[in-house]
């Protein structure tokens, strides 16, 4: 049974003894506080003796509830601190949940679905995969840059491509950009320290004269299921596909597959016998020389595709708009034609750009100069030609020779006189 309220030696401070309770040796003391507020008396309980809820600790709170009732500032009583105590409390209960709850929560329904459906279950795949087990259970505020360079160094270590790897810290990155957004998250963004992985990943697969025949003779052959579609028609009346010119492009002329959903009718100049690359990769549009196989199939098909006009997309969908991508029939004629059958390094694998590539190599190989095949590639940096150089061997070996006429009188006879 508790015992009588007490005096203590702080005026205003008062206490009771429990019965129960012990501190130390002597029984526990419960402190209150005792003032006046607008003119009544208040006493609030303070708390235990055992717990940390001192006598000294006790009188200096009430000073200072006694001070900001006379300056009109701060809170006028025991109650109103704890109010505000747990008001922040639950602020930052609110703010800092797990990445998990953050990502079901808030990530997918804001973000994510703004994106289209093929960015958004590539993102939540990924997720699932890469972050979830790490980092999903950790609160917003606990994760650190070196969680992610955690599953950084895991990725690299079990040789996933720079760019899964650096698309990971990107998804990581935006989840703390959309927390901040939110009012979930207060402090620097984690993934913001976390530098990229830099990997040479230039291309070095190119295709002999006899995989190109193959390929373009399946891409020509290819039959269209589609026959709502644009292509189809096409097909239907000149036995060739969109696609397979595409193609024909990019390996006789060199155009990237961006460059060629971007050309218009306009684009190709009859007179000159040249295509006009606007607004390329590296920004410097570009004019490139059509041999004659490429100058007679486009002529075919502007010719003979009515009502085009000049700014109209050689190469469209089936409304007429500008391609979204690549057709996924070529990679699926690539993997039928066996070319990338047990190749790892993803360099070495046969893709669109392939055909550029070997557009390049081809050059070099017949002896054009580099600086004429970096002209015609819209190459910026000769570094970017100069992965061509080694297969133009003869200008290396014809080099050695050179270096062997010159200094073979410098090598001394073995030969005893």
């Amino acid at each position: 049974m508790a015992g009588k309220i007490q005096k203590s030696k702080f005026s205003g401070i008062r206490y009771r003894e429990s019965d129960t309770r012990k501190n130390g040796i002597r029984k526990d003391r419960y402190f209150f506080l005792r003032y006046k507020r607008n003119g009544k008396d208040i006493e609030e309980g303070f708390g235990w003796e055992s717990e940390g809820f001192t006598e000294s600790a006790a009188y200096e709170e009430l000073c200072l509830i006694k001070q900001n009732i006379k300056t009109g500032s701060g809170h006028f009583s025991l109650k109103e601190k704890r109010e505000k105590e747990q008001a922040e409390r639950d602020a930052t209960a609110a703010k800092n949940i797990t990445i998990n709850a953050f990502f079901e929560e808030y990530f997918i329904p804001y973000h994510l679905n703004n994106k289209t459906e093929k960015t958004k279950d590539n993102q939540i795949k990924l997720y699932e995969k890469h972050i979830k087990n790490e980092l999903g259970h950790k609160y917003l505020n606990d994760v650190t840059r070196f969680d992610i360079e955690k599953i950084k160094a895991e990725m690299v270590q079990k040789n996933y491509a720079a760019a899964t790897i650096n698309y990971i810290i990107g998804i990581i990155k935006s989840i703390f950009n959309r927390a901040a957004a939110f009012d979930k998250f207060d402090k620097k963004n984690p993934a913001e320290l976390v530098e990229s992985v830099i990997k040479d990943n230039k291309r070095t697969r190119w295709l002999t004269k006899e995989e190109a025949e193959k390929l373009l003779f399946a891409l020509k052959t290819m039959k269209l299921t589609d026959k709502k579609a644009f292509a189809y028609d096409y097909y239907e009346k000149f036995k060739t596909s969109q696609l397979y010119e595409m193609a024909l492009i990019s390996l006789f002329c060199g155009l990237r597959a961006k460059e060629l959903r971007f050309l218009t009718v306009s684009d190709v100049d009859f007179n000159t016998g040249q295509i006009f690359i606007r607004d390329p990769k590296n920004k410097e549009s570009r004019y490139v020389p059509m041999p004659q196989l490429i100058f007679t199939l486009l002529k075919q098909r502007i010719d003979n595709i009515l009502g085009l006009e000049p700014n109209d997309y050689l190469f469209r969908a089936n409304n007429g708009e500008q391609l979204p991508e690549i057709s996924d029939q070529f990679y699926r004629i690539v993997a039928r034609l066996g070319f990338n059958d047990n190749i790892v390094d993803d360099r070495q694998k046969v893709v669109f750009h392939t055909l550029r590539h070997t557009y390049a190599s081809w050059l070099i190989q017949s002896g054009v100069p580099k600086y004429v095949v970096k002209k015609l590639l819209g190459h910026k940096k000769d570094e970017m030609t100069d992965r061509y150089a080694h297969l133009a061997p003869d200008n290396f070996n014809q080099a050695a020779q050179i270096i062997d006429n010159s200094y073979m009188l410098a090598i001394p006879s073995t030969s005893g006189s």
